[in-house]
């Protein structure tokens, strides 16, 4: 029983170091049943964004992260009509949601169920009302 316990613990060490620790999120974000006669795109989303919001709460913070890393594995992602994009610590890590809710995570491509982006689309609301005019 002791191995056991001393596997899990330091298990649990190794994925604590291995997390990374985010401070701070910058959010560039365009309702996502907003559609425009240009193409929103990971490249000049910054520009158009209808919101641009700073967020330095750890458990906002974390509610995004859960929210854009679940999902099934997609081929899609409209890098044409991207209504979200976040940007962690200093742009070393990047997402990208699409107005379907089909995220781009680096590399991975997921699309998020109905009750994931439901609860997205309510946190980015809370953040735009707690950011005030």
């Amino acid at each position: 029983m002791k191995a056991v316990w001393i596997f899990f613990f330091s298990s649990l060490l190794m994925v604590e170091a291995a997390s990374p620790v985010i401070s701070k999120a910058f959010i560039y974000y365009i309702p996502f049943q907003f559609e425009t006669y240009e193409a929103i795109t990971p490249k000049n989303i910054k520009e158009k964004a209808k919101f641009k919001i700073e967020i330095n709460d750890k458990d906002k913070i974390s509610a995004l992260l859960d929210l854009t890393s679940g999902g099934e594995k997609t081929s899609n992602c409209d890098e044409k009509r991207v209504r979200l994009l976040i940007v962690w610590d200093e742009g070393k890590q990047q997402v990208i949601a699409d107005a379907d809710g089909n995220v781009l995570n680096g590399k991975t491509r997921q699309a998020l169920n109905a009750q994931s982006f439901e609860k997205l689309k309510n946190l980015l609301s809370d953040l735009i009302k707690a950011k005030g005019p």
